[in-house]
This record gives C-alpha cells, structure tokens and sequence, in this order.
C-alpha cells in the first residue's frame, strides 16, 4: 500500500484509489490451478485453462509489480518508481487489450481468433518456445493504441511522462539529479531524484491501477462464454499442428 502523505487533494485521490484496487486485488489471487491435460486446442476445457492460467499470470505481475512500486513510493524515491510504474502501467494496458481482443472475436464466434489470442498472451515473445509462424510477439504500442480508444489517448500520455524517467534522458538524468546553485557557482548531485519534481508524474502509473481492477471483473463474464460458446474449429486446430 501507499502510505505516503500527499501533497494534494487529488494526489490524495489516485492514492486511495490505487490502494482500494491493490487490497480487492490482492484477494483474487489463486495459489494453483488444475492443469489441463487435453490435447492443445481440441477442447472448450482447454481453451478455459490456458484463459485462467494467462489471467492469473497477469494477476501476479500487477500485483507484484504494485507492490514494488508503492514500496518506492513510500521510499520517496523517483526513478524506481518510475521505472516499475511504467512497467505496472504497460501490465494494465496488455490485459485490457487482451480482454478486448477476446470478447471481440468471441461475440463474431471467430473462435480460433479467441484462442489465437489467448495463446499468444501465453506463450507470445522471442524466446523460443511458441511454435514458429505461429504466434507473434506482442508489443506494447499495439497494446496502448486500444486502451486509449476507452480513455482518449490519455494512457498514452502517462505512458510517455513516464517513459521521460526511464530513458536516460534529462529527466532521468541531468535535470532530475542535480540542480544549479547560482549563489555559490556550483552544480549539486543528488543520490536519487528529489521525490518533489517526480510525484505527479510518478503517479500516472497509480492513476490507470483502477482500470486493472475493472477489468478483473470483466474476467469471469468472459469465461462464462467460453465455456458456453466456444468450440474447435480447423482454423484453431491448424494454430499448432502441422507446422503449416
């Protein structure tokens, strides 16, 4: 939880906020689930256990990830807090688009695209273990573009600011740990950003936390179609067979 003090009313805002999701959140985690020995895309079982087991693993990322980041926050220190934010705020974004994705082609009955997606949120990176041609890589900005047609471009925005801390730029670097000191004809450094210049812009991250909460309870409504509706098709099957 956060427990700094803050220094304004709405800063106050976002912090209750992030720590009402994170405490709901942190309730839904499961330590297990049962594993599916189906065949990979032959059965609605299996569809519904590859579901579970990529939304509990994005479960566990934001959780840990929320954790850390209100830790660093507590700790007034800027740039980890930046850093793990963005990370937090690209893990909000992934499973918004994710869920999307999902109930879009489930409502068109495309049911390989239901599973497609679903694979590609599972095992979908460059190391290795997807099957080749079969499952991309999933980038961010892909991500972004969707979540900001429910928020106006406005992700986006706080993914940017968030971004000038991360990269090494000024705001990482220069600007943010030092300042001139005119009077004496000196440069200071400081060993971490004074927490001052960096807060609103930190918190950008904790703004959207509420968002993953929202989606969260979106999870079990689109399970509920899964496994009523979804079925095998040959366009789901040939995803992973025959290396076609």
């Amino acid at each position: 939880m956060i427990t700094l003090t803050a220094s304004t009313e709405n800063i106050v805002e976002i912090i209750n906020s992030f720590n009402e999701s994170l405490s709901l959140l942190d309730k839904e985690r499961t330590a297990t689930i049962p594993l599916c020995i189906d065949p990979p895309a032959t059965t609605t079982g299996h569809c519904l256990f590859m579901f579970d087991w990529v939304c509990q693993g994005y479960l566990n990322r934001y959780l840990n990830l929320a954790k850390a980041f209100a830790a660093s926050i507590n700790n007034e220190d800027a740039l980890p807090a930046a850093m793990i934010g963005r990370g937090l705020l690209e893990t909000i974004a992934q499973f918004h688009n994710l869920l999307n994705k999902i109930g879009a082609h489930q409502k068109e009955k495309n049911f390989d695209q239901v599973y497609h997606y679903i694979a590609s949120y599972m095992l979908g990176g460059n190391h290795g273990f997807k099957p080749e041609h079969k499952l991309k890589s999933l980038h961010i900005n892909n991500a972004l573009r969707e979540i900001d047609k429910t928020f106006n471009n406005k992700v986006s925005e706080s993914h940017k600011w968030l971004c000038e801390f991360v990269h090494p730029n000024s705001m990482g670097t220069t600007v943010g740990f030092s300042h001139v000191d005119r009077q004496n004809s000196i440069v200071i450094f400081h060993e971490k950003i004074p927490f001052e210049r960096g807060s609103s812009l930190v918190m950008e991250a904790a703004l959207w936390s509420p968002v993953f909460q929202s989606d969260w309870e979106r999870v079990s409504e689109l399970r509920a179609l899964i496994a009523s509706e979804w079925r095998p098709n040959e366009k789901v099957c040939d995803l992973f067979e025959g290396g076609r």
